[in-house]
């Protein structure tokens, strides 16, 4: 009976465990990839804007930071695909960005950060909120961004 109820606790905790080591590694890539820019703490700015709570903010709007006129005039939220599709190539999801970055070509890697930034300490919802994207590097939506988001302005 022990040995079942212990099977099942793994099997209940082993996928949060998981995306508890998704969002650690993810942590390690923001401060080698993003921190140099970008923070993690509310109200503060660096050269680009704080990334606290991005997870599901629209693009382009945090107080207080002056971003690009492609990022500002965006309608889009930031979610697990379309944060994918930015760190992938983030002048090839917003041609008008200042942002210096290239991108981060591995989807492991991007998949992490994503689950770094929607976790709560980075003031998000949790890092299961990206489980169920199917984030895409590259993915959009038609309907959602404006042809002046894909390209070059």
């Amino acid at each position: 009976m022990r040995y079942l109820i212990a099977a099942a606790a793994v099997l209940v905790a082993g996928p949060v465990l998981a995306q508890d080591d998704l969002a650690e590694k993810g942590l390690g890539l923001f401060q080698q990839n993003c921190r140099q820019c970008h923070i993690v703490k509310e109200g503060e700015h660096r050269l680009g804007p704080s990334l606290y709570g991005v997870f599901g903010r629209e693009v382009g709007s945090v107080e207080g930071f002056s971003f690009s006129s492609s990022l500002a005039s965006s309608t889009r939220t930031w979610d697990a695909a379309h944060l994918d599709a930015f760190i992938a190539n983030p002048s090839g999801v917003y041609g008008g960005t200042r942002m210096l970055y290239a991108g981060m070509s591995d989807p492991e890697n991007r998949k992490a950060l994503v689950a770094y930034l929607a976790s709560e300490e980075a003031g998000g919802p949790g890092a299961e909120a990206t489980e169920d994207d199917g984030a895409e590097a590259g993915a959009t939506d038609s309907e959602e961004a404006p042809a002046e988001e894909n390209g070059a302005s």
